[in-house]
């Protein structure tokens, strides 16, 4: 399913600027911390993906809300296990992070772009990054992805499919 994004005047400008300050940070320190897995770049990219989060509830995007969530949480989980990022993992985030550029730049320019495509991508990319921690240290990354958080439900009614949820396979 396509979404236009419909951008709404009185939050487009201060989700803008916010959503690509953040989205340059992401950019920027993603490469560090898979280069070094510092555990206090762990903390600030998940803060970063926390305050995309949040703003992006506010301006009712959900998607892009549900995708820097998984973001959050994975790089909570990095950060809570002093997690070693190797190659398959660096790789993997980089393909979360990919999801949740398409998104921005979809609504930055008012293009079309299939949410639900990019929703089941992220979710892959949890699914194998959720492989990759392996069982022992318990993690349940699909939370995010499948059930939205309590404070999305302010933003139910997401631009382009106003009051529809697509379902996520996890």
């Amino acid at each position: 399913m396509s979404t236009d994004f419909v951008p709404q005047p009185q939050n487009d400008d201060r989700f803008l600027e916010e959503a690509i300050d953040l989205l340059l940070f992401l950019e920027q320190e993603l490469p560090n911390y898979t280069k070094d897995s510092n555990p206090g770049t762990a903390l600030a990219l998940m803060e970063a993906a926390r305050s995309l989060h949040s703003i992006a509830i506010a301006a009712e995007l959900d998607a892009i809300a549900i995708v820097a969530a998984a973001l959050e949480e994975i790089f909570q989980l990095l950060h809570q296990y002093r997690a070693t990022v190797n190659a398959p993992i660096a790789s993997l985030l980089s393909e979360g992070l990919d999801c949740l550029q398409m998104l921005l730049m979809a609504f930055l320019t008012g293009s079309q772009i299939d949410e639900v495509e990019i929703l089941e991508r992220m979710s892959a990319i949890v699914a194998r990054l959720q492989a990759e921690f392996g069982d022992s240290q318990e993690t349940n990354l699909e939370t995010s992805i499948e059930q939205p958080h309590e404070s999305e439900k302010a933003g139910e009614q997401g631009v382009g499919s106003r009051g529809e949820k697509p379902p996520i396979k996890g």
